[in-house]
């Protein structure tokens, strides 16, 4: 498999990792041989997988991976709502020091039973938040990245716990240190300006969960009117 993802696509920049596809099991289905591997989360690897040569060469019946993507709101101890994103450590293989929304990864079989055990499981890995801290998850979007071959599920979530001692956790290390916790006021005016300065920097299903959040934020300020506007508008920015 690390050989056949090698001539899918040019390493980024900072992707120095080798293969991290971990084998599940083997099993013959109906006279064929299945083969089961956990997703590895180097991006080579990732994207190759799903290019179409890497597909014909393991099979037609190939099934890619799909990431969770978890968009927190929480409010800081005024009571002002926000949304976290994360600033992305320079580690990062795929757009280091870039921005993504809140949390997310690729579901890892041998952990998660489901998307909503991936969902639950990365918010707490990556923003120290437990699962019965996590209140009204629920899916908002299933995507598929055009240019970055990736399937995801975006989630959106709550949180009663406020900004600042989610921050506080996280510098106290309670969190992987894969990402630094930001927050932005959910206002319509800050989500503008945040969605057209970093653009470039955002990795792609950022971009898409912020146009559907920020659809409801803006209609909720503004009516049904702006907010179709605003998505419209943004869509075509991007």
């Amino acid at each position: 498999v690390a050989e056949l993802a090698k001539e899918g696509k040019k390493p980024w920049q900072n992707d120095l990792k080798p293969s991290r596809y971990r084998f599940v099991s083997a099993e013959v289905v109906n006279g064929k041989l299945r083969i089961t591997l956990d997703p590895g989360l180097s991006y080579r690897d990732y994207n190759a997988s799903q290019k179409t040569e890497f597909q014909k060469k393991i099979g037609a019946e190939y099934v890619s991976p799909i990431a969770a993507t978890v968009v927190i709101r929480a409010k800081n101890r005024a009571g002002v709502d926000h949304v976290m994103v994360t600033l992305r450590s320079p580690e990062h293989d795929f757009k280091p020091e870039g921005y993504h929304v809140s949390t997310g990864g690729a579901i890892e079989i041998k952990k998660d039973r489901s998307p909503v055990d991936a969902a639950f499981r990365e918010t707490k890995e990556e923003t120290a938040l437990q699962s019965h801290e996590v209140k009204d998850l629920v899916c908002r979007s299933v995507i598929k990245h055009k240019l970055a071959f990736g399937n995801e599920i975006i989630f959106e979530a709550t949180t009663d716990v406020p900004v600042e001692e989610i921050i506080e956790r996280t510098k106290q290390g309670q969190h992987d240190k894969e990402n630094e916790l930001l927050f932005i006021p959910a206002a319509a005016r800050k989500l503008r300006e945040w969605m057209v300065v970093p653009t470039h920097a955002n990795v792609g299903v950022t971009n898409a969960s912020m146009l559907i959040i920020g659809k409801d934020i803006v209609e909720k300020e503004e009516g049904p009117e702006a907010a179709k506007k605003w998505y419209d508008d943004m869509l075509k920015f991007l």
